[in-house]
């Protein structure tokens, strides 16, 4: 009896709940309810109180995926450390180029300060070489006035009067000489008495008025000039001629 009881149980079982199946199929038709249907959910409906406490951060699973979430940084840092041992190297070369320019100053410096010197001294040694060399040439010129003088004073009165004439040509020898040392050194007089005054060569020291030269003539020659090709050592001292008033010429 019990058997038959609950065997009915189940057969009334199993048919309410084909039934409630085929009820709620029904009422789904009668909704038409699809897959692409999009139930929105009003913020108001949801309490943010709750969505931050059920909140929980999530882990790295591993650490490599942390260190993928690193990456930026660690690239920012080995680019700064780039550019920092670059800046490095780019002073280190300039100190590099500065140090040769600076040695290589110096060395000029040096060169240029031995090269002064030595020219001084060059040119200190030529010119006592000339100088020994002129006084060389001249020498002789003054012994011979030396021995003339000497010999005009140690005369008397009558035998004075009878070497003067012999002196006087000694004289005359010692002043050729001389020329011919000036010559020699390529020492020239300059042409003076007869000439027409030349600014260049000339220095008028006085004028006289007179018809027996033209105007701008050198008349005479009162301090004798020198000179080396064209360069002037000294300027002869002249007297020049200037042209009469009418008057004068008339009286």
């Amino acid at each position: 009896m019990s058997a038959n009881n609950t065997k009915n149980k189940e057969q009334v079982d199993s048919s309410s709940v084909d039934n409630f199946i085929k009820e709620l199929e029904a009422k789904e038709k009668d909704l038409d309810i699809s897959s692409d249907l999009v139930i929105e959910v009003d913020d108001s409906d949801v309490e943010h109180d709750n969505i931050h406490d059920s909140f929980v951060p999530a882990r790295p699973s591993s650490p490599h995926s942390a260190g993928k979430s690193n990456g930026f940084m660690d690239d920012d840092l080995g680019s700064s450390d780039s550019r920092e041992k670059e800046a490095t190297e780019k002073i280190t070369k300039l100190t590099e180029e500065r140090d040769t320019l600076k040695e290589a100053l110096l060395r000029r410096t040096r060169d240029f300060d031995n090269h002064r010197q030595r020219t001084e001294r060059e040119r200190s040694e030529t010119f006592a070489s000339i100088v020994c060399n002129l006084a060389g040439q001249t020498l002789p010129v003054i012994d011979n006035l030396n021995r003339a003088l000497d010999a005009f004073s140690d005369t008397n009165g009558k035998d004075r009067e009878r070497d003067f004439q012999t002196f006087l040509e000694g004289i005359v020898l010692v002043n050729q000489q001389l020329n011919e040392v000036l010559s020699s050194m390529g020492v020239q007089s300059i042409p003076a008495k007869g000439q027409e005054f030349d600014p260049k060569y000339h220095e008028a020291v006085e004028t006289e008025e007179t018809n027996e030269f033209p105007p701008k003539t050198v008349i005479s020659e009162i301090l004798r000039g020198y000179k080396v090709d064209d360069r002037v050592i000294r300027a002869s001292m002249v007297k020049v001629s200037s042209a009469k008033s009418s008057e004068e010429s008339k009286n």
